[in-house]
């Protein structure tokens, strides 16, 4: 009997220590979109849907103590302009921006979190225009350069369901730029110049975002 009130309470034992612990959530993957332009698409058609956050698209693997975040945000554009008939105006545009860095959340209500930490960002701009003058001349400017910095971030997310957020976010920036710009016109040496320079880029939480959690 004693034997088997034993074996009965050490397996009793064994499925309540192997049960996961309810304070300590799993791994998830979060996919965020950047929705401020779709939004002001809706509410102003004619209005600027531009969003001052650089980044469209943001994936975090949250972790029990730590989530790591990645984001980044791709453009390209090409454009032909005939003013007159005599003069052509052609411009390629593409732009790469990426961020990678390590966010720690609070929960302060049920349905509310802060959460704040820190970017590493990367930027890549390419841009030439092209003008074409019959009976005077062709001028091409061609632009390139790269950018890296880093900078805190300090945001608040809002659960409207338990696999669905809304986020925003604020950040400081540091980068710095070096690249450069090329002007030729028709057959002569083109004119170069160097491009150096220190830029600080606070971002405003102006941005919306719709997170989904798998």
């Amino acid at each position: 009997m004693r034997i088997t009130l034993f074996l009965l309470f050490f397996s009793l034992a064994l499925a309540v220590f192997g049960q996961e612990n309810p304070e300590k959530k799993p791994r998830r993957t979060e996919i965020g979109l950047n929705i401020t332009g779709t939004l002001a698409g809706f509410l102003n058609a004619d209005g600027n849907n531009t969003s001052s956050d650089p980044f469209l698209l943001s994936i975090k693997r949250v972790g029990l103590k730590n989530t790591l975040r990645v984001g980044f945000n791709l453009k390209s554009s090409n454009k032909k302009e005939d003013t007159d008939g005599f003069v052509i105006r052609t411009s390629n545009e593409n732009l790469f921006r990426a961020r990678t860095g390590i966010e720690h959340r609070l929960t302060i209500a049920k349905r509310c979190i802060v959460h704040w930490g820190g970017d590493v960002i990367g930027e890549y701009a390419g841009n030439t225009v092209k003008s074409t003058n019959f009976g005077v001349g062709n001028a091409t400017l061609t632009t390139r350069s790269f950018g890296v910095g880093t900078g805190p971030v300090l945001g608040f997310q809002y659960a409207i369901h338990p696999r669905i957020t809304l986020s925003t976010e604020a950040a400081l920036y540091a980068m710095g730029r070096f690249g450069r710009d090329t002007e030729q016109i028709d057959n002569f040496s083109p004119v170069i110049k160097n491009i150096r320079r220190l830029e600080v880029l606070p971002l405003i939480p102006s941005s919306l975002y719709i997170n989904i959690l798998f």
